[in-house]
């Protein structure tokens, strides 16, 4: 999971062909907004 995170850091738009998870995560982030997406980075990183 580590190595996920660090590439979801990087960059949301290049995990949609890379992995289906990334690519919810990034759907369900950009509806809700941006202080939700600082969140999901740091839970990402912890994980």
């Amino acid at each position: 999971m580590h190595d996920k995170a660090e590439i979801y850091t990087d960059g949301w738009k290049k995990n949609q062909s890379l992995d289906n998870i990334g690519y919810k995560h990034k759907i369900i982030v950009e509806k809700k907004g941006k202080k939700d997406i600082m969140l999901l980075h740091v839970y990402l990183v912890i994980i």
